[in-house]
């Protein structure tokens, strides 16, 4: 039986109103160079039960994702410095050796990007964006019947 939620934990954050039973645990990579996103992303995914590493760069985040094999990638794009998030995303991909995994969500304040950049990732979310539609994104991944590769 599906477990309805209406109550939110995070002040202004209303939860899914549909959890599918017995929902696994993911991995997750947060990347962002703002410390605050990166906080309080972290926090609405750990409130949803998953295992979540923060990374404040690109360099940092390669580095994290070699050690903790995420399933799942929240990555922003536009990131000042050395490794930029096309590329964090490009080299993750080119690691795992699987066009579909993990699943790598950019995220930039920015609408337009080219279809070669696009191509990399499974989504884009367009920075503000609604927590609940990221989730969505996220449920398929969390089904019972999938296992961590």
């Amino acid at each position: 039986m599906a477990m309805l939620e209406s109550a939110a934990t995070i002040p202004g954050r209303k939860r899914l109103l549909y959890q599918a039973p017995k929902a696994r645990k993911l991995r997750i990579l947060v990347v962002d160079d703002n410390p605050d996103s990166v906080i309080t992303l972290v926090a609405v995914l750990r409130d949803e039960g998953h295992d979540v590493r923060p990374a404040y760069g690109g360099a940092q985040a390669l580095a994290v994702a070699r050690e903790f094999q995420p399933e799942a990638v929240l990555l922003d794009i536009a990131m000042p410095g050395g490794v930029s998030g096309w590329e964090v995303a490009r080299q993750i991909r080119k690691a795992s050796g699987d066009a579909s995994r993990p699943l790598i969500i950019a995220i930039s304040a920015k609408y337009k990007q080219s279809p070669e950049k696009m191509a990399i990732c499974n989504h884009f979310l367009a920075k503000p964006y609604d927590p609940n539609f990221l989730l969505a994104l996220l449920l398929p991944l969390t089904s019972t019947s999938l296992r961590a590769s």
